[in-house]
């Protein structure tokens, strides 16, 4: 991981020297930020991105990318040292990315992939990050960091197809279908988006719960173009590794007891939002609401914020 500037720094290089379209793009996403106002602070609590990418629109290959990733899990408690049986972990995660996103010999049908390796317990960071972040904003320190698991590889690929079922000149209609692999998470999706205008890079592409194109704000004129956004999407877990930890380290019983007896294996989640873009810059925002992970927990809403920047342009 201490190469990744490095990466990014040549990938940018080169993408230039190219002449292909480039961009730079930033996300934040946080429970805090959510139509409840203050949120929740816990389960999937916050992360955040930094995405370099390049496009080619006369290429098969549309666009590729790089980008480092860090995810903050805690526990519905933060004062709580000894978090409940089959509440989330105090756990993090900290990767590197690679985005690939191709067109399907079908017309319209576009195919995303990505690759992340990286790391999860002490060496992602996510304790000292989380504890500075919530002194600067006056909120409660957490204070069950120290129970965070050793820190253990992260590998992860992820596959996403894309299929229109209605287009015109502003509004899209999609079906979507992802399949998501690793040591960490295996998970099957299946979801419908439809939005007015363009859309962002990715609606927040660190979580799990992104609805990835490969599309960007392209806008030229200094005029203001707005963009809406809403999916709706069905997720089928087979696996959740920080969630089975958590519980397999509390009781040696639960080591024999079916995964399905405590995690929900089928789950909705919806996301709206809305961006704008003037020039080179687009913002986009989004709120998330998804239900129950284990039969414990109870629904988590958060939202996102993600700005980008277009580097350079081709001739």
């Amino acid at each position: 991981m201490r190469n990744v500037f490095f990466l990014f720094l040549l990938y940018g290089t080169i993408s230039v020297w190219a002449q292909v379209k480039t961009f730079l793009a930033t996300d934040i996403e946080n429970d805090f930020i959510n139509f409840r106002g203050k949120g929740t602070d816990c389960y999937y609590t916050g992360g955040h991105r930094l995405i370099f990418w390049e496009e080619n629109s006369k290429k098969k290959c549309r666009s590729f990318g790089i980008s480092i990733t860090q995810q903050t899990y805690t526990p519905s408690d933060l004062q709580e040292i000894n978090p409940a049986i089959l509440d989330y972990p105090y756990a993090g995660l900290l990767f590197c990315s690679l985005h690939m996103l191709v067109l399907a010999p079908e017309k319209g049908v576009r195919v995303y992939n990505k690759f992340s390796i990286g790391t999860s317990g002490p060496r992602s960071g996510v304790a000292t990050w989380q504890r500075t972040i919530h002194r600067i904003i006056g909120d409660e320190i957490p204070q069950g960091w120290f129970l965070l698991n050793s820190s253990n590889d992260f590998i992860q690929f992820e596959t996403q197809l894309v299929y229109p079922v209605f287009t015109s000149n502003s509004w899209h209609i999609e079906l979507l279908q992802k399949w998501e692999g690793g040591n960490y998470f295996n998970r099957l999706n299946s979801g419908i988006r439809t939005y007015w205008g363009e859309l962002p890079q990715s609606n927040s592409m660190f979580s799990d719960y992104a609805n990835r194109t490969g599309n960007n704000f392209k806008t030229k004129s200094s005029k203001i173009a707005v963009s809406f956004v809403f999916a709706a999407e069905y997720t089928q877990v087979l696996r959740n590794r920080i969630l089975e930890e958590s519980a397999f380290r509390e009781t040696i019983a639960l080591r024999s007891m079916p995964s399905s007896d405590f995690i929900n294996r089928f789950y909705l989640q919806l996301s709206g939002g809305f961006g704008f873009s003037i020039g080179k810059t687009g913002i986009y925002f989004m709120q998330h609401w998804q239900d129950r992970e284990t039969f414990k927990m109870n629904p988590h809403s958060f939202g996102s914020v993600q700005v980008s920047y277009q580097l350079s342009s081709s001739n």
